[in-house]
């Protein structure tokens, strides 16, 4: 049985799903290593198995992001030798990878990389020379890497180079990660078209601009001045104030305040289509949870959640900076619907946890 020791300097949705499914499997023990530097005190609620750099450091700027990660490894080395891992799992590959090798080349134990949307997007990391040779130094020197989406794999090869992605290819994986237990375990077959003569669209999401939610507004626009009606559900916090005066100056969009997942499953479920057209995603769980509930989804095109799919089974892609684009496939959805609703609900099954840490051990046990 692997000893595996979660690597991240972030703490959401994601991290605590991996390691207590992990520990959930027959396959491996898995404990936590917070390494923010930003942190001055472990949290109080924090279980035992979350181990916690107490490196803090009031330097700032970017050129000492590399030395504080080194060093952050060079605090964590004997607590994480005294625990006898046996392998290192990184959450992030430029930041927490940077953790990992240190800790590699101390401990000589093999790590994995996870590659998220800030280690392709992030411009310090690919325009300041030391920070990529830094990426292309834990990507090369890495057991396996694993990818969100295959679009997200391609452009991390596009931004290393052809030698680099030719090098690391053989040990590239595709994972996607999974949805709340709570969808699946309530899974939704839609057997009927709706009969409501108001097409329900929605909108899950923070409401930022990265969101990109005046593109679906502009394509539900360009519909209803062509004889469509819809109605828009945007259920989300208020980050940006822009878009407060946009949701009132229709009469056909409601807007609902961030809410549980008892309460988000009924929007899910009530909804025709589910659109988040993102300028940047890196993966996108909304559109998975969407698909628990015989939702069909559109999705932005190259971004997490595409190609997770082929275009027409779940959904579409598209364009995120087009609207037009964005009412045609929304069309499209309708010609095919039953089909496409009974498509979700059966595929969604994909993003289960329980699956999701079986392909996780098997990558973890195979001798690259």
């Amino acid at each position: 049985m692997k000893k595996v020791l979660y690597v991240t300097h972030n703490f959401e949705y994601v991290q605590p799903q991996i390691i207590n499914h992990l520990n959930e499997s027959n396959g491996a023990i898995c404990d936590c290593l917070l390494v923010s530097h930003r942190i001055k005190a472990k949290p109080a609620s924090y279980p035992d198995n979350y181990l916690y750099s107490e490196y803090h450091s009031n330097v700032k700027g970017p050129l000492f992001l590399v030395k504080k990660y080194k060093w952050i490894a060079n605090d964590c080395l004997s607590l994480v030798r005294e625990n006898g891992y046996s392998l290192l799992h990184a959450n992030m590959s430029f930041s927490d990878g940077i953790v990992c090798r240190n800790l590699c080349s101390e401990i000589h134990i093999p790590y994995v990389l996870s590659v998220r949307d800030p280690d392709i997007n992030d411009k310090f990391v690919w325009s300041v020379p030391s920070y990529k040779s830094e990426m292309i130094k834990n990507l090369i020197n890495s057991k396996a890497i694993i990818f969100l989406s295959k679009p997200h794999m391609e452009a991390l090869f596009s931004r290393t180079g052809s030698a680099v992605a030719n090098e690391i290819k053989t040990k590239s994986y595709i994972v996607p990660n999974g949805i709340d237990d709570y969808y699946l375990e309530n899974r939704f077959f839609k057997n009927e078209k709706s009969h409501e003569k108001i097409k329900k669209i929605l909108f899950v999401g923070r409401i930022d601009r990265r969101k990109n939610l005046e593109s679906l507004v502009r394509a539900l626009e360009y519909l209803i001045e062509r004889g469509q009606l819809f109605q828009l559900n945007v259920v989300g916090d208020m980050v940006d104030p822009f878009y407060e005066s946009l949701i009132r100056k229709y009469n056909w969009i409601k807007h609902f305040k961030k809410c549980e997942k008892e309460k988000l499953i009924h929007y899910y479920r009530e909804a025709d289509v589910m659109c988040v057209p993102s300028h940047f995603e890196t993966f996108g769980l909304v559109y998975a949870e969407a698909m628990s509930q015989g939702t069909p989804v559109l999705y932005t095109r190259n971004q997490g959640f595409d190609k997770q799919f082929e275009d027409g089974y779940v959904g579409y892609s598209v364009d995120d900076g087009n609207p037009i684009d964005i009412a045609k496939k929304l069309m499209m959805i309708f010609d095919h619907y039953l089909d496409m609703s009974h498509n979700c609900s059966e595929s969604c099954l994909q993003f289960d946890w329980h699956n999701i840490v079986n392909r996780f051990l098997t990558i973890y046990n195979n001798d690259i």
